[in-house]
């Protein structure tokens, strides 16, 4: 029976790989298409039948403006971005379609950030998450910013003129199934429970899927082998994002739910089966320091895992660099992950779960690249791939850096004697 289970995970291997590429291939194509044409907004757009909502709050009015207006505008990352992100899954295709967003920059930013920055974010918004509007208040700086936009993207486009493409392919049922059987073919009952949630918690599948491939790869696959982690990663964070290959996935038109369900899975499934495996005799004053040291991360860790958490202006311009330089910005909760592979846990009871964590979220950190469906796919694959090349140079700096260290102290004995 094992041999037979084997086998078809080698086969159901191979249909993947070959669909993966499949996928990559086809889903590129179309986030080409979609990032080649883009548009300004400004206050003669708004007062001609359209409408942006930027500081609106109410719920309420957010709904009668959605319904009493032809085009609606909403500010990524803005007050009322958050509530239409509550009210988007209730809304029907109708009121959907008027809906756009667009990325919008405040006076008081304007006065904050060099253009070079402001000019970075707005290309940012364009290639990496589809927001083919902008409004940029009046300002000082407004000319040069749109010709450093002009220059990075070309000329903009007409409001009527901007188009987004979509051909319903149906690409995410084929998707849908590999999940459905990949997961069968590890562990039935995670299959089952997927079939069940994909019926009746459409929302919460995707995630929910994270979270069992997340266990399949940390347990069952391997939790030291980093080639294997990645390799298994990328695989099942590409069958994720094909599943919710659709128009209003997207453009932020529906979301995903239960986000923190895959951050927080594996983690909470690890510290309980070591608690029961282990047991516990004294806590120890490393120990201390290492709880405190992880609730603090742990604290971080949620707080930023989402686009309101606060970011320092430091962090914002380390991540405007490495976007314009290497295209897609690792992620640095992959890169500190490595860290826990190529080291050695702390020998305490608590030192060995805290490394086991760590060594967790690089599997987590990879398919939730994936379950961001509004950015191209190829940016997911390339983001993975700079994370392992980067730690990967790290650790050979420091590797050089020691045994330089250690060949000096070697010298300087001889010398001694």
């Amino acid at each position: 029976m094992r041999k037979i289970m084997k086998k078809s995970r080698k086969i159901l291997l191979i249909i993947n790989i070959i669909s993966v590429v499949f996928f990559l291939s086809f889903i590129s194509f179309y986030d080409y298409k979609n990032t080649k044409e883009y548009a300004y907004i400004d206050q003669d757009n708004i007062r001609s039948n359209s409408y942006i909502l930027i500081e609106n709050e109410n719920k309420e009015e957010i709904i009668k403006t959605i319904k009493n207006n032809n085009k609606i505008y909403i500010a990524e990352f803005s007050p009322s971005d958050k509530i239409f992100n509550n009210i988007k899954n209730h809304l029907n295709e109708e009121l959907l379609k008027k809906i756009h967003y667009v990325h919008y920059i405040k006076p008081a930013e304007l006065d904050k950030f060099s253009t070079d920055i402001i000019i970075r974010r707005f290309i940012r918004a364009f290639e990496e998450r589809k927001i083919q509007f902008f409004y940029i208040p009046e300002h000082d700086k407004k000319q040069k910013i749109v010709k450093g936009i002009e220059e990075g993207l070309g000329k903009a486009k007409n409001i009527s003129d901007v188009s987004r493409f979509f051909d319903e392919f149906y690409i995410n049922y084929f998707a849908n199934a590999l999940i459905t059987l990949t997961l069968f073919s590890f562990i039935p009952y995670m299959g089952l429970i997927y079939i069940l949630s994909f019926l009746f918690f459409y929302n919460w599948s995707f995630t929910i899927a994270g979270v069992f491939f997340s266990y399949i790869i940390f347990f069952r696959i391997s939790n030291k082998n980093i080639i294997k982690i990645v390799f298994y990663s990328l695989i099942f964070g590409v069958l994720l994002y094909s599943s919710g290959f659709n128009f209003d996935f997207i453009f932020k038109l529906n979301i995903i739910r239960g986000v923190k369900l895959i951050l927080l899975g594996l983690p909470v499934v690890i510290v309980i089966k070591y608690l029961t495996k282990n047991k516990f005799d004294k806590i120890c004053k490393s120990d201390i320091i290492i709880i405190l040291i992880g609730v603090l991360s742990l604290f971080f860790y949620l707080v930023r895992s989402n686009n309101w958490g606060y970011v320092l202006d430091l962090e914002r311009q380390t991540r405007d660099f490495l976007d314009q330089y290497l295209i897609a910005r690792p992620r640095t909760k992959e890169i500190i992950s490595y860290f826990f592979y190529f080291t050695k846990p702390i020998e305490t009871f608590f030192g060995k779960i805290i490394w086991l964590l760590g060594k967790s979220l690089l599997p987590i950190s990879i398919l939730n690249t994936f379950l961001h469906f509004h950015t191209p796919i190829h940016l997911g694959v390339l983001r993975t791939i700079n994370s392992f090349i980067i730690a990967f140079l790290i650790l050979f700096v420091i590797t050089g850096f020691k045994k330089i260290i250690k060949f000096r102290g070697k010298l300087w004995i001889m010398n001694l004697n």
